[in-house]
């Protein structure tokens, strides 16, 4: 009896004593640190339902700028071209009804328009490029508090690109070929757009297809060091709108 007594008392100190680190249950012993670890786990999960369920707004925009055919990048807005910009409320996961409520839109701290349901505005970019046109929408009477969104859409000058087949910049024989292509101007038709070129400060044929140019230079020329090529391009509803690009290309050795 007296064995099993202090058989007893022992068992009682080993339990008492037991390092901190574990936890009993009914299989058995479990690690504090893997309980820590689904404790803090449920209770990301639990932060992160709540977060989910906050009402968030997203805004999406297009320019109206031109941009060549199978051009796959965002298409940017130049100066004084048309944008349209657009916004959904995600509410528990799915598009809120905010057909009743009044929508307030600023671009760069200037109201544009605040009319009950009004989920897009077109509006043109402003007259100064390169620059940033800050679009901020606000719904003061949404449920739950005041929701605001804000897009930050670049403004950039248009550009002028040559794209000529020569690795390196450099060619060989007596024709050079090349095509301009132009990005962002503010216009709805390319056959607006006036193309210019010259080669070594020389105009050279081609106007039935201004885009492209060909060529052919006098084998005196092959001797010269490089060729210049200058690309121009002109937006003749607005003169002030243009771009130009030059490459210089060598001749093989």
């Amino acid at each position: 009896m007296k064995y099993k007594t202090k058989v007893q008392r022992a068992r009682t100190q080993y339990l008492n004593t037991r390092p901190p680190e574990l936890l009993f249950g009914k299989s058995g012993a479990v690690p504090i640190s893997f309980a820590l670890l689904v404790a803090l786990f449920f209770g990301a999960q639990f932060f992160s339902a709540q977060a989910q369920a906050q009402p968030r707004l997203f805004i999406t925009w297009s320019a109206e700028s031109y941009a060549p055919p199978g051009f796959n990048g965002k298409v940017l807005p130049t100066a004084g071209s048309p944008i349209t910009v657009s916004f959904e409320v995600i509410d528990g996961g799915r598009p809120a009804n905010v057909s009743g409520q009044t929508t307030y839109w600023y671009l760069n701290n200037d109201l544009i328009e605040n009319r009950p349901g009004t989920k897009t505005v077109r509006f043109n970019a402003p007259a100064r490029a390169p620059s940033v046109a800050t679009v901020r929408i606000e719904l003061p009477a949404y449920p739950g508090g005041l929701l605001i969104g804000t897009a930050r859409i670049p403004v950039v000058r248009p550009e002028a690109v040559i794209e000529a087949p020569y690795p390196g910049r450099v060619f060989s024989g007596p024709q050079i070929r090349a095509l301009g292509t132009p990005y962002f101007f503010n216009a709805d038709d390319p056959s607006g757009l006036v193309v210019a070129w010259t080669v070594n400060g020389q105009s050279p044929p081609g106007a039935e297809r201004p885009r492209e140019l060909a060529v052919n230079l006098d084998p005196a020329s092959l001797l010269e060091a490089t060729v210049n090529i200058v690309l121009s391009i002109t937006n003749a509803a607005r003169g002030s709108e243009s771009a130009s690009q030059f490459i210089i290309l060598r001749p093989a050795q």
